[in-house]
């Protein structure tokens, strides 16, 4: 009795789940990221990104678009700034998985 038990406790613990990777946020392909121009109204920036995952409930003028892979060790994040209702600033930058995100 104790060998099969030890044998299903062996095999048990030799099976890996498979984990699928799990994406957040806005997936941005290049070519939408370099559309993207200063100058652009709300509705064309809507178009080509599609809605921003992030809107600051304090500042209506920032959008944020979000992405990670938990495969990959880092965060990706497009904030774009409006006044009225035009685009007039763009920031791009990478979060790295060991740096304090913030």
């Amino acid at each position: 009795m104790r060998p099969l038990l030890f044998l299903i406790l062996l095999s048990l613990t030799a099976c890996t789940a498979y984990r699928p990777p799990v994406q957040q946020g806005n997936q941005l392909r290049v070519d939408q990221v370099q559309a993207i121009e200063v100058g652009m109204t709300r509705r064309q920036v809507l178009r080509v990104l599609g809605h921003p995952l992030l809107q600051d409930p304090f500042n209506a003028d920032r959008w944020d678009y979000y992405y990670s892979l938990d495969t990959e060790d880092e965060a990706r994040v497009l904030s774009l700034w409006f006044s009225e209702d035009t685009l007039a600033r763009i920031n791009e930058r990478v979060l790295s998985g060991d740096a304090p995100q913030g």
